[in-house]
């Protein structure tokens, strides 16, 4: 006895595609429930001014250009630099400006405040 009345097809949906690709989770303010996909090595600005940045955080403790974030694909992992003198804080540990790090997917990332807070994925 078949279980379906027709043909099935069963395919790979676009997480399971095989292409290895980073993003940003929003977790918590502006950019909470947002993921942004990044594929291959473009590097993203964080930052208030949508002139500036791609992608933007409209928040008074925000600057025009935050921060940029890189996912190196061969890798697997992300570049976080510190373009402000405002907080960049990974996993607790403050970025100062002009540094960058090294991170891993599951990286939280406060932005300026704590209720700005983004993971890599």
């Amino acid at each position: 006895m078949a279980l379906f009345k027709r043909e099935v097809r069963v395919t790979k949906s676009l997480a399971m595609n095989g292409k290895e690709t980073g993003a940003i989770v929003g977790v918590k303010g502006a950019l909470l429930g947002r993921i942004i996909r990044m594929d291959g090595e473009v590097e993203y600005v964080v930052g208030r001014d949508s002139s500036e940045s791609e992608v933007v955080i409209d928040s008074d403790n925000v600057e025009a250009k935050h921060c940029s974030i890189k996912y190196v694909q061969v890798d697997k992992n992300y570049v976080v630099c510190n373009l402000s003198d405002g907080d960049v804080i990974a996993d607790g540990e403050e970025i100062a400006k002009g540094e960058s790090k090294i991170l891993q997917p599951g990286t939280r990332i406060v932005i300026g405040t704590p209720s700005n807070e983004i993971r890599l994925g």
